[in-house]
Order: structure tokens, then C-alpha cells, then sequence
């Protein structure tokens, strides 16, 4: 939830308290380069290192569920939700694509385990289970901007006022850490002979 305050065209001070809960789905496409120390014995593998991984192609989507918007008037003691006068989440402003930025680098602890069955002296098919925990990244502070905000009363003859909606992505993370899991298979050959 968020809290600020306005005056209205009065000079009364207006607290806002705005709240509702957010989803974020967001779709990457990365290209990564593995930095990673490789022990095999006996068909068996395992991977140690860093990646780095930066994104190709970046795509978001934000819902929100249960727009709250709760106005309060110190002078008079009074407290009003989801009202006109409090100003009114439309249906237009439930779902909004964000804007995710296209580069973002981030480094990430690696690991993978596993076994590599030869086919030949210097082909092989493998098998491994994979853990990427991100460690650094290249995202931006937090902007704090209020998801749901509220502008000021300025017209007496028209006192609702209007709603915005923000993309959550950007007013509240400050850190995005990536973790990754997932088994992959892979053909590995040597072009040496």
C-alpha cells in the first residue's frame, strides 16, 4: 500500500491510502556465456562457475486485483472508500503491458550435474540438472511512485478525481535476482581429431 496526501480546491487536506494486490508476468528470451570449471569421470559431469546472461527480448504484463482507494479528511473526521469523490480503478486499468528494459546484464552462480553417455571417442549425448541463483545484475533503484495515484480535486464542479495506474515493475523492485532450474539435454561433439 502507498499513503500520500493532497488538497483539494478548498485547501482541505486529503490522505490517500491506495492498495491492491499486483501480478507481473514477465517473458524473457537471453543469450548467456558460461564461465564454468568441468569435472568428468566414468560418463558422470559436473559444472562449476559463473553466467553471464543478458536479455534478447523482454515482455511484460501487469494485473491488478482489488484496487483499494481509501481518501480521509482530517478536518471533518471522515473516511471514504472506493467512492467518486475517492476516485474509481476503471476496468481498462485492471491489465496494462509494462515497459521492460531490453538490456539488462546479470551474472549468476552456476552449477550442473549430470552424465554424458559417448557415442564415439568424441561425441556424446548428455543429461544434466541445472541451478543458476543470480548474484549481480545491472537493475535501477526503485522509483517509489505509487502504483495507484490519485491527482488532487481542482474543479468544483467536477469532484472526481482521476486515478493512474503504474507499472509495479519499475515503482517497486529494486533488485531482481533470477533463479534458474530445469534439466537440459545435449548433443556434444569435438571438431578435433
Amino acid at each position: 500500500s502507498h499513503q500520500f496526501s493532497h488538497q483539494d480546491y478548498l485547501g482541505n487536506q486529503m490522505d490517500y491510502t491506495t492498495s491492491g494486490t499486483v501480478q507481473i508476468i514477465h517473458q524473457q528470451l537471453f543469450a548467456s556465456i558460461p564461465l564454468m570449471f568441468a569435472l568428468r569421470k566414468n560418463g558422470f559431469a559436473w559444472n562449476i562457475g559463473v553466467r553471464v546472461q543478458t536479455a534478447i527480448y523482454q515482455a511484460g504484463k501487469q494485473y491488478l486485483y482489488n484496487p483499494i482507494i481509501t481518501a480521509h479528511y482530517p478536518a471533518y473526521g471522515v473516511s471514504i472508500t472506493n467512492e467518486l469523490i475517492t476516485g474509481i480503478v476503471e476496468e481498462d486499468q485492471l491489465s496494462n503491458k509494462i515497459d521492460i528494459p531490453a538490456i539488462d546484464i546479470e551474472c549468476l552462480a552456476a552449477t550442473e550435474i549430470g552424465y554424458e553417455y559417448a557415442i564415439n571417442r568424441s561425441n556424446a549425448i548428455g543429461v544434466m540438472a541445472y541451478f543458476n541463483a543470480g548474484v549481480l545484475g545491472t537493475r535501477t533503484k526503485a522509483t517509489n511512485t505509487p502504483v495507484i495515484s490519485v491527482a488532487p480535486i481542482i474543479d468544483s464542479s467536477n469532484p472526481v478525481p482521476a486515478v493512474s495506474v503504474h507499472d509495479a515493475y519499475h515503482s517497486l523492485l529494486s533488485s531482481y535476482t533470477p533463479l534458474q532450474f530445469g534439466i537440459k539435454v545435449y548433443y556434444a561433439f569435438n571438431l578435433t581429431k
